[in-house]
């Protein structure tokens, strides 16, 4: 009999506590820390034209996504990302803030973007480990957004 009550104490145990430890210590164990930041540099192949009547240009960039803390709670935290793509020679060439100057639009055409994103994360903290992106922009007529041909893929 003691044996058995032995056996049995130590499960029931886990069993009772499980619910308290699920929902009391394992959501502050899974929090990012307050100063939390990150960079996740990855290649891009990109082909781009300014015009339907230019010839497509193919360069490989680096690309580098920096994501920081600007604030936390104690139930929220506050990321800020950057994506800035670097030239073969690692200068800085584009800002995801920046935009790109396209003569007909949007006087002739309209600019339009398609495209997914597949994001690895991993589970405990949250850091993109590995991200692929593909899409294509591409020029519109403006009153049907027809689909006139590719500037960027």
């Amino acid at each position: 009999m003691k044996t058995l009550l032995k056996q049995t104490l130590l499960p029931l145990i886990l069993l009772l506590t499980a619910p308290v430890l699920n929902n009391s210590a394992a959501p502050q164990l899974e929090f990012l820390p307050t100063d939390y930041s990150n960079q996740l540099d990855f290649a891009v192949i990109d082909q781009f034209r300014a015009t339907l009547d230019e010839p497509w240009v193919n360069e490989t960039f680096k690309a580098r996504r920096i994501d920081q803390s600007l604030s936390s709670t104690p139930d929220m935290i506050t990321i800020q990302s950057a994506l800035n793509w670097y030239n073969a020679k690692d200068q800085l060439i584009f800002l995801s803030s920046g935009y790109i100057y396209l003569a007909d639009v949007p006087e002739r055409y309209q600019a339009h973007t398609r495209g997914n994103s597949l994001l690895w994360v991993e589970p405990i903290s949250g850091v993109v480990v590995r991200c692929e992106e593909h899409g294509t922009s591409y020029f519109a007529r403006p009153a049907t957004a027809a689909n006139l041909g590719s500037f960027h893929l």
